[in-house]
């Protein structure tokens, strides 16, 4: 009941999914299998739903010090990876995830690869995060069903994030493509929240503004559909950036109030800020642009976050203010 709580998503089913989930993992009783599962359910949907990681890395503290197999601490120390990475921390998270990555038990293993592939392209890691993505989707199938795990179509998502930080867009957009058809299909909303919000964000590198404006409007609308609000503001940040390219200045300014209006979420935190900063500039203020861009690159150069934070030093060089960041960019 937790688990398809978690899947449901929105503000009720939310709190009452960690009801649930809280009420499960005090009636595991001395079933160490069971508690370590639930913890891990119950940590990743504080993380991803509640936004609350600091509660979640204690309630995974707790469990582990009451936990004794090898096994058991080995998922937990997963999901503590997984809840630095998806908290804008994920050089931290690295140090956990990189050391499970040969883990002898295949749902660790597995667990590791659903998350560790995102932090290392974060972290500017591409070409390691695209082999690890690749991996871990043949060794997702062979562990067959379990339950409180990420679908495997998640590597699908982490592989198409590899291809477009390397540049290689369209292949990026074929997989994002064949993701996002085969999640249409009786799959659940989030799962073509996800390859919409991929497909739109590949779109925005490559220069497609109009296919970028359609994916992620879709984004945008699917995670209202979900109740997902939180990962809306990353879908409408992009889409203010898009309108903003095609001139549609009204339109800008309305993705961009959404952003503010929209609860905050910690992943991908740096890419929330580019759609208002495009905004900015469409409407006449481009040293507010580039004020809001320079701010948010500092915060992603503090957390780790390589990718993000060349990306938004390169749109301050392209709004004619090479000179501040170039030492930077070579830098990384």
């Amino acid at each position: 009941l937790g688990d398809a709580l978690h899947n449901l998503g929105g503000p009720a089913a939310n709190e009452e999914a960690d009801r649930i989930l809280a009420i499960a993992q005090e009636s595991a009783g001395t079933d160490e299998r069971i508690l370590v599962e639930l913890t891990g359910l119950r940590c990743r949907h504080l993380t991803a739903n509640l936004q609350r990681p600091d509660e979640a890395l204690e309630v995974n503290r707790v469990i582990r010090e009451r936990t004794t197999g090898d096994r058991g601490r080995e998922q937990l120390d997963s999901d503590r990876g997984l809840i630095l990475c998806l908290s804008n921390r994920p050089l931290e998270g690295l140090e956990v995830l990189d050391g499970l990555a040969d883990s002898a038990d295949p749902r660790t293993r597995v667990q590791t690869a659903s998350i560790r592939p995102n932090a290392l392209i974060l972290t500017g890691r591409c070409e390691a995060g695209l082999a690890a993505s690749r991996q871990a989707f043949g060794e997702h199938l062979q562990l067959g069903d379990e339950v409180a795990i990420v679908s495997a179509g998640s590597h699908f998502i982490n592989e198409a994030y590899a291809l477009t930080e390397m540049g290689r867009f369209q292949e990026a957009i074929d997989l994002g493509t064949f993701g996002y058809e085969a999640a249409s299909k009786g799959g659940h909303r989030i799962g073509r929240y996800w390859f919409a919000l991929g497909l739109g964000r590949t779109a925005l590198l490559a220069g497609r503004a109009r296919m970028a404006r359609d994916r992620l409007a879709e984004a945008a609308r699917l995670s209202e559909e979900d109740g997902s609000e939180a990962p809306g503001r990353v879908a409408y940040s992009l889409l203010a950036a898009a309108e903003a390219w095609l001139g549609d200045r009204d339109a800008a300014v309305h993705a961009a109030r959404t952003v503010d209006s929209l609860p905050g979420i910690t992943h991908l935190e740096a890419e929330q800020v580019i759609g208002p900063a495009w905004t900015a500039i469409v409407t006449g203020d481009t040293r507010r642009g580039r004020e809001l861009l320079l701010a948010a690159a500092d915060r992603a150069a503090v957390s780790g976050c390589r990718a993000p934070e060349a990306w938004l030093r390169h749109e301050v060089a392209r709004l004619g203010d090479a000179a501040s960041v170039v030492d930077r960019l070579e830098e990384l």
